[in-house]
């Protein structure tokens, strides 16, 4: 009986080992495409900084970045917005330069959601450099993202 505890302590122990490892490697791979991605995760602030300050301009949108912009809002949990973001990453790589993504994640940033009155996942704002923004509910094939962006960049 002895011998049956010892070994599934020592088994217990490899297995954890080899589970932290890989939980390791997996945060590692995270950071790298955190690190390299042409998307930029916004918060509460830093949407007020680089989007719109709806606090101090509620009535009227005021743009504050100097390229058009895509803000892409989803959820780790919502499927669509897992489908989409391939697209949300190729598109900033693509239009470096020439766009602005932005993704802000809507069960962190609650209140910022709940502010531009976002309903469902995904929601995606493109926002011209002059003019009002266009928002779009639910997730759409690549090329009509691809479209859209086009407008947004002539």
């Amino acid at each position: 009986m002895k011998k049956i505890l010892s070994l599934s302590l020592v088994m217990m122990l490899f297995l954890a080992a080899c589970g932290s490892s890989s939980e390791n490697k997996t945060e590692e791979k995270m950071t790298e495409v955190a690190e390299s991605s042409f998307v930029e995760h916004l918060d509460y602030n830093t949407f007020k900084e680089k989007v719109w300050d709806f606090k101090k301009n509620p009535e009227e949108f005021q743009y504050k970045g100097e390229l058009p912009a895509i803000v892409d809002f989803y959820a780790d949990w919502c499927k669509p917005c897992k489908m989409i973001a391939p697209y949300m990453e190729e598109i900033a790589e693509q239009y470096d330069g020439k766009l602005k993504v932005y993704k802000i994640d809507t069960q962190v940033e609650k209140e910022l959601a709940r502010a531009l009155r976002v309903r469902g996942l995904p929601t995606v704002m493109f926002i011209p450099k002059e003019g009002q923004p266009m928002t779009q509910m639910g997730a759409m094939p690549k090329e009509e993202y691809i479209k859209k962006v086009n407008e947004l960049t002539r």
